[in-house]
Order: structure tokens, then C-alpha cells, then sequence
């Protein structure tokens, strides 16, 4: 199972303050990361796929980093 150290920074304002967040669609318990800083979402999935689904939308290097 993936943790949320997997996570990979914001790919819209670069924070690290990401995790998966529960949500319901059409009555399945399914997951979106969420970036506690900017608001943004990734798609819903099941755990382990919504934390690769975000993964796969930013690197390290592509983060937009503040300074």
C-alpha cells in the first residue's frame, strides 16, 4: 500500500502538504489527493491508484516552487 511520504509536491503551487482525502462517488468509497495549500485535486480513484494518478501529473523537478 502507497503512503502518503509517496506523494509527490503540488504540480500547481509546489507545497508538500498533500494527502489523499475520502470521497463518495455514486456510493463507492473512493480517494483524491488534495493539496491542503492551494486546494488543487487529483482524480478520483481507489487509494493506491489515486496517489499514482497524482504522482504521474508532476515531478520533483516540474514543481512550481515559491521563493
Amino acid at each position: 500500500m502507497a503512503t502518503n511520504s509517496e506523494l509527490k509536491p503540488c504540480p500547481f503551487c509546489g507545497d508538500t502538504d498533500v494527502q489523499p482525502q475520502a470521497c463518495g462517488m455514486n456510493g463507492v468509497q473512493v480517494y483524491s489527493v488534495r493539496c491542503l495549500s492551494c486546494g488543487a485535486r487529483g482524480p478520483a480513484e481507489y487509494h493506491d491508484e489515486c496517489i499514482e494518478a497524482w504522482n504521474r501529473r508532476t515531478s520533483d523537478s516540474e514543481a512550481h516552487h515559491e521563493e
